[in-house]
């Protein structure tokens, strides 16, 4: 089967540590291009949140999301956030149809509504949820408008960040973080931790 049927081919590795320059370079480096998908079959906003909406009640009955809340409710209560972004979520309607890529982005929209909803009872204002992801489909856009949610492009999302922002980028590369959170820290940030990073 070749390459170009939707197979990745996994080589076996090498059981000799790369130099500290080869890893360095690696960890810096980013795909060339991030775009959206425009060939296949793209399914229609609609049947992305009949999805959304069957991962929302299983969420809702998670322990996880209980412990989201307790979480907002021990650390957060004094926070005035008056706006999430949420960078690189990914796409609701993957190429390859993966469940797992699908239901990883759902479970973090989920978990963005459970923060956003927790923070507006202790600030009373309603919090604004913005989305920069360079792969999104016209559906994924509609799909989350419908929610009342806000698309921006890339790298406009970075200038919204502050003090009054909860920023939500999990798994996402170095240079994005850096990107992010060049201008200003946000009030809060849930994405991959400083410990994940060569430094």
């Amino acid at each position: 089967m070749s390459a170009d049927e939707g197979w990745t081919r996994v080589k076996r590795k090498s059981r000799q540590n790369p130099s500290k320059k080869t890893q360095i370079a690696k960890v810096h480096h980013l795909p060339g291009t991030f775009a959206p998908r425009t060939h296949g079959l793209l399914r229609p906003p609609e049947s992305l949140r009949a999805d959304h909406d069957k991962i929302r009640v299983q969420w809702l009955d998670s322990p996880a999301h209980e412990a989201l809340i307790r979480l907002v409710d021990s650390h957060a209560q004094d926070l005035q956030i008056d706006k999430a972004v949420c960078l690189g979520i990914g796409t609701f309607d993957p190429e390859d149809g993966g469940w797992e890529a699908k239901r990883a982005a759902y479970v973090q929209l989920c978990a963005l509504s459970t923060l956003t909803s927790q923070l507006e009872k202790y600030s009373k204002r309603s919090i604004e949820c913005i989305f920069q992801e360079p792969i999104f489909t016209d559906s994924d856009k509609s799909f989350l408008t419908s929610l009342g949610h806000r698309i921006v492009s890339s790298p406009a999302a970075y200038s919204l960040i502050d003090n009054t922002t909860l920023l939500l980028a999990v798994h996402l590369y170095r240079p994005i973080y850096a990107a992010a959170l060049k201008l200003n820290l946000p009030a809060i940030f849930v994405g991959t931790g400083w410990d994940v990073w060569d430094t």
